[in-house]
């Protein structure tokens, strides 16, 4: 991911892409909230989205990239470690949520990955309330158009939207996320890189 995203920035290519739920509006509320301390300071929050750890489009990664990616939208792209742990028994079944917790230096953000549970959730805590909102990430849902608009706004020589950095930071902590789950729920630090 580093070295792609070097020879982008060297030979001058926008990029765009990423999970489309970041798109979407619930998500950008939320971000919007934490950036601007509506309603005080944030302490914490909770993600959901689905989970299908054995697929054909590339298993764990596919999926919860979704959850990761949202997650780093709305609170951040940078935490420092994650812990993460599942329900259940040995492998995956239906039912089982895989929770991961991401520390921030500020607050501590809790996802979770529900195994065949196909709902989307974004709740954010602070001094003075809690507010969450259901995401219904169907084919109608704006975030597919957003997420063409912006490919569509590069292709007519429009700035990137987002740095090259922020644009890998999912792949360090999804990454962290598996190492963790491997270890037994052991904190597993975040990398971060320079482009």
């Amino acid at each position: 991911a580093i070295e792609f995203m070097k020879e982008a920035k060297a030979n001058g290519c926008k990029i765009t892409g990423g999970s489309c739920v970041k798109h979407e509006t619930a998500v950008q509320k939320i971000k919007w909230d934490v950036q601007k301390n509506v309603d005080g300071k944030t302490h914490g929050g909770l993600v959901r989205a689905p989970l299908s750890s054995n697929n054909e489009y590339g298993g764990f990664f596919f999926y919860v990239q979704h959850l990761i990616e949202s997650t780093l939208e709305a609170f951040g792209r940078n935490p420092k470690s994650v812990v993460t742990f599942k329900t259940g028994g040995e492998g995956f079944k239906e039912g089982d949520d895989l929770t991961i917790v991401l520390k921030y230096p500020e607050y501590n953000i809790t996802a979770v990955a529900g195994e065949f549970v196909w709902n989307y959730h974004i709740a954010r805590y602070s001094d003075n309330t809690v507010k969450g909102f259901d995401m219904e990430i169907g084919y109608e849902n704006p975030c597919f158009f957003k997420e063409f608009d912006e490919f569509y706004d590069l292709v007519k020589g429009d700035n990137q939207r987002i740095s090259y950095e922020d644009f890998i930071a999912p792949v360090f902590v999804m990454n962290a996320v598996k190492r963790s789950f491997e270890q037994g729920g052991k904190e597993v630090e975040v990398r971060t890189c320079e482009i």
